[in-house]
């Protein structure tokens, strides 16, 4: 290890004139060492168990190329809004690897703020620790701008991640690139106040039975990809609370996917708001779609979606789905579809733990096309009967109103009665023949559909 400023052993020199020639520290020291002013960091660094990294605001850390900052130890790094610490990689250069905590820094008070990178291949990756990062700035990470792993569980507050994979698209072998805060291998962070702009693949990415809260999101502009599913928020085989979320111009808003019977897959999403996706706004299927063998994979309280497939889309016209369940269950309360190009709802395969309560779908569905993708309302087939509608209210659709294919409808009014302002407004279709082998007893209770002429 060579450093052209400052290494120092307790007692403390508090300046960056001192440089020491030594490959190492010996294992058995516990050294108390402070970077400042601009430093040459040529090769992979390791703070040590037992040692403690300071870094003053202002610094500079100049990377070698593909070098990394292991993380033993305890670092802090303390920038200030007005002074922050910048890791770049040294000129001629392309990328450097960031830090990473390793799972002997647990639990020692590591902590980032105030501090940007710059021309990162990676920018924070953590197994099994907890360090604490507060008002980081990740410019256009090209793989991973903070990657968990193995039951790691930081705090994250008031953090930017401005671009992600710009530089590498097009010239990647392997789909993981451009993705802004990566949680897996069962990893629990606690997030507050993010932002993600312009990130190829994924702003949040989860997998691998992880959970935590994130709340106070802002997503925008997340497309691209071509190797894996783009998406502001994906969830595969994990269990988050996410809340206060608001997402726009993305390809995908909310992807949620099954992949691993052994694992669950039930986030919560609160108080969230998807516009102008180019082609779901939610998304809940399953990797093998012929397992008919259907569950809640997730709720949703309190849901705006607009614009899907719409003119301020990144690709207008290309929609498939609004709010689309495939081979999936899921809880919808407090729901607002409007204004979308392509069915407020869809529905494939869905069966009784479905529930939408208390949902309005405005002036969505296809202006041409088939009946099914005009329809404001549609589903079609299931092997265990049906989703519970209840408080349903259809206007100004393109088509249909509700369409319901291959299904046995059962209406549950109440006290309240089902008002249909025209009668191809609702509509059932079903063989007699295929009612027993594929059928959805769907329960709507409360429904209201009207059209504009």
């Amino acid at each position: 290890m060579t450093l052209s400023s400052l290494v120092s052993v307790l007692p403390v020199v508090e300046n960056s004139q001192l440089v020491s020639d030594d490959e190492s520290l010996p294992t058995s020291s516990k050294a108390l060492i402070i970077w400042s002013g601009t430093m040459d960091i040529n090769n992979d660094f390791t703070v040590a168990a037992g040692d403690e990294l300071r870094i003053y605001a202002g610094t500079i850390l100049q990377m070698g190329p593909g070098v990394r900052i292991f993380v033993d130890g305890k670092v802090v790094a303390d920038g200030t809004a007005a002074d922050p610490i910048t890791l770049q990689v040294q000129s001629g250069f392309t990328w450097h690897d960031g830090f990473q905590f390793n799972s002997s820094s647990r639990n020692r008070g590591s902590s980032l703020r105030n501090v940007t990178f710059n021309d990162s291949q990676f920018g924070i990756t953590v197994y099994n620790s907890d360090p604490v990062i507060e008002d980081v700035l990740f410019n256009n990470v090209d793989l991973v701008a903070i990657d968990l792993f193995d039951w790691a569980n930081p705090v994250i507050r008031r953090t930017t991640f401005a671009g992600g994979g710009q530089d590498v698209h097009g010239s990647m072998t392997n789909w993981r690139y451009g993705i802004g805060l990566s949680i897996g291998a069962s990893s629990a962070p606690f997030v507050e106040d993010v932002n993600f702009t312009n990130q190829i693949t994924r702003a949040i990415s989860y997998w691998g039975n992880s959970g935590g809260v994130i709340r106070g999101v802002n997503i925008t502009n997340v497309g691209g990809a071509t190797m894996n599913i783009s998406a502001a928020i994906f969830v595969e085989d994990s269990l988050p609370l996410i809340e206060d979320v608001i997402i726009s111009k993305c390809d995908n808003g909310i992807y949620v996917i099954h992949a691993t019977d052994s694992l669950i897959t039930r986030p919560v999403f609160r108080d969230v708001v998807v516009g102008d996706s180019q082609y779901s706004a939610v998304m809940m299927t399953k990797s093998d779609r012929s397992n008919y063998s259907t569950y809640m994979m997730g709720r949703f309280h309190n849901l705006e979606v607009f614009g899907t497939g719409g003119p301020n889309s990144s690709s207008p016209g290309l929609a498939y789905g609004t709010v689309l369940l495939n081979t999936s269950g899921g809880w919808f309360e407090d729901v607002n579809i409007h204004d979308n190009t392509i069915n407020g709802v869809k529905m494939y395969m869905t069966d009784p733990s479905t529930s939408f309560i208390n949902t309005s779908i405005t002036r969505s569905g296809a202006l041409i096309g088939g009946t099914n993708e005009r329809a404001g309302f549609f589903m079609r087939s299931s092997s265990n009967g049906g989703p519970s509608i209840q408080n349903l209210t259809v206007s100004e659709s393109p088509g249909v109103g509700i369409l319901c294919l291959r299904v046995m409808l059962v209406v549950q009014t109440g006290s309240q009665k089902i008002t249909v302002t025209k009668d191809y407004l609702f509509r059932m279709r079903s063989r007699l023949f295929r009612i027993f082998y594929h059928k959805i007893m769907a329960i709507l209770d409360c429904v209201l559909v009207t059209q504009i002429v």
